[in-house]
């Protein structure tokens, strides 16, 4: 049985039409495509799965289950598969021809089984294996703003954040884009901004407003969780289990080990899983950030608006 997931890049073409390769054990195709509206190019990555893997995907009877969390928690795994494909095949381009490379939508691939012998098939035609459902991260809908006189009167205020609307404005951009080292470092530079004046110093900064920090960044499992799993990709040990001023220096290393980067030993400083294991932090440090900033321009803390 082969996995196969896909995303599209805009506004760009090759000749010929189509075009393949292997990549990490992958059969990557890259090809034209066009839906009248544009070009568009197609990047294709199809995994051969193990039976180990295939039982991974087997529908389980359970009440009240989602088919389609079911195959996205099954499918994330491999999604970084689709990322390196696509930095690959951007990076390629970026250094056989003099113009910008084309931006695939790795962020929101799509991913679908296929069955490759008749067993296999009628393993997805009997629904026991999950055969695959749109987007395997969220999907991108037009949002509706509602606007009211009320949003005049924070004009004055808001004036004095220009640079943190800029960076925060950016941050969700390309948290929904799945860019996730930029937006980490524009939501570290908005509590960098608030709580460290600038120093150097980062640590010994974030050290001595830890109290005010932690009303924005909480010390809690989620938060404990989703630092030490980026480390531990790392290789790097993790404090932030002692306690919260561990929790910041963790932060503070990250930052650190993502600005820097060794070429002799790449995968300490950038991988497709550390892409991805930044997520669940940057969501919190977004509503960090929502929280802290709301509360500067508006001097109010609408927990409630963030949901659970």
């Amino acid at each position: 049985m082969r996995l196969k997931i896909h995303c599209f890049a805009s506004k760009a073409k090759i000749t010929p039409q189509s075009f393949s390769l292997v990549f990490k054990g992958c059969d990557v195709v890259v090809s034209s495509y066009n839906h009248g509206e544009g070009d568009y190019l197609l990047l294709e990555v199809y995994k051969t799965l193990t039976p180990e893997e295939i039982n991974g995907f087997k529908s389980k009877d359970e009440e009240g289950q989602n088919p389609v969390e079911f195959f996205e928690v099954r499918t994330r795994q491999y999604t970084e598969l689709i990322t390196e494909a696509a930095q690959l095949v951007e990076g390629l381009f970026s250094i056989f021809f003099f113009c910008a490379p084309p931006k695939f939508d790795s962020g929101r691939p799509t991913a679908n089984l296929f069955g490759e012998t008749e067993e296999e098939w009628e393993l997805i035609r009997t629904d026991k294996v999950s055969r695959g459902f749109g987007y395997v991260q969220e999907s991108r809908e037009s949002p509706s703003y509602s606007l009211d006189e009320s949003i005049k009167d924070a004009v004055e205020s808001s004036s004095l954040h220009l640079p943190v609307f800029s960076f925060f404005a950016q941050a969700i951009r390309s948290l929904k884009d799945n860019e996730q080292e930029l937006a980490f470092f524009l939501f570290f530079r908005i509590i960098e901004g608030y709580f460290s004046d600038g120093k150097a110093d980062l640590s010994r900064a974030f050290s001595k407003e830890e109290k005010n920090i932690e009303r924005y960044l909480p010390y809690d499992d989620e938060t404990k969780k989703a630092i030490s799993s980026i480390l531990r990709e790392m290789n790097l040990p993790s404090k932030c289990s002692i306690d919260y001023k561990g929790l910041l220096g963790d932060i503070v290393n990250i930052r650190h080990k993502l600005t820097h980067f060794s070429a002799t030993n790449a995968s300490i400083y950038h991988s497709a899983k550390i892409k991805f294991n930044l997520r669940p932090l940057n969501v919190i440090m977004y509503k960090g950030c929502f929280l802290l900033i709301r509360e500067k321009v508006l001097k109010a803390m609408p927990k409630e608006m963030l949901g659970d």
